[in-house]
């Protein structure tokens, strides 16, 4: 997945998930992993939380990147912000 919000801030999905280019929410996945992957509700929480888990490992390799290349803090600093963002909206029961 790219961060291209960041440059393009009204970018979207380059393809549809459920007719919708908009990020998708928790619900949402799940109910394509349950479909389209044809996983169960227990395994769908499993890989989301992985998912999870590997986006709070980034975000603190990106924060170190950040404090030894000053240079990228703005960008680095907008990309933080959209994965918070993302992990908010995809990755959070509601």
């Amino acid at each position: 997945i790219v961060t291209t919000s960041v440059y393009i801030k009204t970018d979207s999905m380059a393809l549809l998930l459920g007719g919708s280019k908009a990020w998708p929410k928790y619900k949402m996945l799940m109910r394509f992993g349950r479909s389209a992957c044809n996983l169960t509700e227990s395994r769908c929480n499993e890989l989301l939380q992985q998912v999870a888990h590997g986006m709070e490992v980034a975000m603190g390799e990106m924060a170190e990147y950040i404090k030894a290349n000053r240079r990228f803090a703005e960008i680095g600093g907008a990309m933080l912000d959209q994965w918070k963002l993302g992990m908010a909206r995809s990755l959070l029961k509601d």
